[in-house]
């Protein structure tokens, strides 16, 4: 499945046309806040009060513009209470007026985003979530302002959707990854202000 998806991310641009008109690049750093948890039917402890409804994160993309729309590939890091991933993806944007001086846009992130760190459940009732691997999409709108004849300002509204996986007790003693068993999987989702720059 991974192997898929990345070949499907490479040949986003190996269709592009050869009339290509010049390289972009952009990187922008992240604050999320979370705003959809775990279905209300389990019961689990996720947190959702101060520091731990918060993350950030920061992602790149590369590629090439053609007129109003660009297309790149990038990756990214997201860091929050107990979540660290690596998202790597297509990226596309369309920018609605052109090379104006204050220009908006609309733009999605598509590919797959690696869980690199889990914490071990540690739930005292009878279930609890783990993070993991899967699909990865993040949708954008945004604004950005002209700071030279290349270079922008970006302020962006995005929606970043982070999978995770339920697990049921199977122990009421041990609290270490053996104890659990996964029962199924729901999105935890946050709304995160960009801000960048392109170049």
């Amino acid at each position: 499945m991974k192997a898929k998806i990345i070949a499907f991310l490479f040949s986003l641009i190996a269709i592009a046309p050869l009339s290509a008109q010049h390289y972009r690049g952009f990187f922008d750093a992240y604050g999320m806040l979370r705003v959809k948890s775990a279905p209300s039917n389990y019961h689990i402890p996720t947190g959702d009060y101060g520091w731990r409804v918060w993350g950030a994160g920061a992602t790149t993309s590369h590629g090439i513009q053609l007129n109003k729309l660009f297309i790149g590939l990038g990756a990214g890091y997201y860091s929050t209470a107990d979540n660290h991933s690596i998202p790597i993806f297509a990226d596309a944007r369309w920018d609605f007026f052109g090379t104006r001086g204050v220009n908006f846009f609309a733009g999605i992130k598509l590919g797959y985003n690696k869980c690199i760190y889990s914490p071990t459940p540690w739930g005292v009732g009878q279930y609890d979530e783990k993070n993991t691997s899967s699909f990865y999409f993040q949708p954008s709108v945004g604004m950005r302002i002209r700071t030279g004849h290349s270079h922008g300002l970006n302020i962006s509204l995005n929606y970043i959707p982070l999978r995770q996986q339920i697990v049921e007790r199977n122990n009421e003693i041990n609290n270490d990854d053996h104890s659990w068993t996964p029962i199924g999987y729901y999105t935890k989702g946050y709304i995160a202000l960009g801000v960048g720059f392109d170049f």
